[in-house]
């Protein structure tokens, strides 16, 4: 059982309860009155939403641990509106593949590769703090085959 998986998709039933999905004022009064930012609230509400009674039991009833980060990720809108994971196809075979397999757990990292949703390198890259004079990823390791040694912060003092 994952208390914090259940405890948001509860909170998103209840979001989709109280304010369905086109009554907006109803729906961030409410998320003021508990201290839920709207944001936050519209993931949970859309995530609950996507999650059919089928997925849920499916995911209750079994061994396989799945996080809330895991289902949100399946239910994230892509261009046109369909979810990352439209019926859960993809989602119900690594949890196939993860029991005969011996796992207890379908990651939040492995289920973006498969989904096509993962960062991509390149989007990684451009990103890496400005480590012994290197500016990106690809430098550092450039930096650390052509030069390991001239890098100050890994020299033994």
């Amino acid at each position: 059982m994952d208390e914090g998986r259940d405890n948001r998709l509860s909170l998103g039933d209840k979001l989709l309860a109280v304010a369905g999905l086109n009554n907006d004022s109803v729906f961030e009064e409410f998320c003021g009155r508990i201290g839920l930012a709207p944001a936050t609230g519209r993931e949970y509400r859309h995530t609950a939403r996507m999650a059919t009674p089928a997925i849920r039991q499916l995911i209750a009833e079994g061994t396989m641990h799945v996080s809330y980060s895991t289902l949100r990720e399946g239910a994230r809108p892509r261009p046109g509106g369909i979810p990352a994971d439209e019926g859960w196809a993809k989602l119900r075979t690594l949890l196939k593949e993860a029991r005969e397999a011996g796992r207890d757990r379908v990651t939040l990292a492995y289920y973006q590769q498969v989904l096509g949703t993962a960062p991509a390198l390149k989007e990684l890259v451009g990103f890496w703090p400005n480590f012994c004079g290197a500016g990106t990823l690809s430098e550092l390791l450039d930096e650390a085959v052509t030069a390991p040694m001239r890098c100050p912060r890994r020299r033994a003092g």
